[in-house]
């Protein structure tokens, strides 16, 4: 396989690879941020990295033909109009769920980027 056909086999998991990225600079912010402004640091990564992926789904939606798969990865992972909708529904409510999840008073004493990384390694299983 050469480097192009890698870069356009990737495009079929760009949101997924994008929580993936996110996933992993939450954990070095985290560990570098007090604990007193680790909610506003990790949680505000946390939003946009789940925003950019739902954008990125989102386009993701646009491209593929109706009622046709792409097979990527040697057919192990099918990308299709179905699975595109379940992926946005999933994203939309992890990013409502996480929302709410910032206000909550019982993370308080915490460090948030913990419970950010588990969220989004949740997400970006279920996703996949």
């Amino acid at each position: 396989m050469n480097l192009p056909g890698l870069l356009a086999q990737m495009n079929a998991v760009l949101p997924e690879l994008v929580l993936c990225f996110v996933t992993c600079c939450i954990l070095v912010v985290d560990m570098l941020t007090p604990l007193p402004r680790s909610r506003q640091a990790s949680g505000s990564l946390a939003l946009a990295g789940l925003g950019i992926s739902f954008l990125g789904s989102a386009l993701q939606l646009q491209m593929v033909e109706f009622a046709s798969s792409d097979f990527d990865a040697g057919s192990l992972f099918v990308l299709d109009q179905t699975a595109i909708i379940f992926k946005l529904v999933i994203l939309g409510g992890a990013l409502l769920t996480f929302i709410f999840s910032m206000r909550s008073e019982e993370l308080r004493g915490y460090r948030f980027g913990e419970y950010s990384m588990l969220f989004l390694g949740a997400t970006t299983g279920a996703c996949l």
